[in-house]
């Protein structure tokens, strides 16, 4: 009696070797045709036709991308909010090339820099609290304020009522 098994099991995550993808071949031998167009592509071919615009009363002929550009600058600056992040969103995209390197920071420009971020913080940022350390040498008398024992009496009470005049 000869023994026929195949030198190639089949069973679970091992299809039959006629199911398998011969080497150097294409599992989509009949796939996308070179040439063939996808949807960005019509769309640009879309956008650069050209249409014709009255505009102060003078009639013009100008891209679909240009007269939708006018439209979205148009509704923005009218105070259409849903336009607002249409552009912000575009100038990002488009404010620096990529693989563009920008130039380095000269030293005066970095002295500048920090000088009007040291500004803009003592306009925002009220005076510096202290710290406590630094009413050590008050003794006793550095607790007072108006929610302690001794200063309560200078506070509002919850209870006051402000008279209207």
């Amino acid at each position: 009696m000869s023994n026929n098994k195949p030198a190639y099991e089949v069973g679970y995550k091992k299809p039959p070797t006629s199911g398998k993808f011969k080497k150097g071949k294409s599992g989509n031998p009949s796939g996308r045709p070179k040439g063939s167009k996808n949807f960005t592509t019509f769309l640009d071919i879309e956008m650069n036709k050209v249409i014709g615009v009255t505009e102060h009363g003078e009639h013009k002929r100008i891209p679909r991308s240009h007269a939708s550009a006018k439209q979205f600058a148009n509704k923005a600056v009218m105070g259409d909010i849903k336009m607002l992040p249409i552009l912000l969103n575009r100038d990002k995209e488009n404010e620096r090339p990529k693989g563009v390197e920008t130039a380095p920071i000269s030293s005066k420009d970095k002295l500048v820099m920090s000088s009007i971020v040291e500004r803009i913080q003592q306009m925002i940022l009220p005076t510096q609290t202290a710290h406590p350390e630094d009413f050590e040498d008050l003794g006793a008398s550095s607790n007072q304020g108006p929610l302690s024992a001794s200063g309560a009496s200078d506070a509002p009470d919850a209870t006051d009522t402000v008279s209207k005049e």
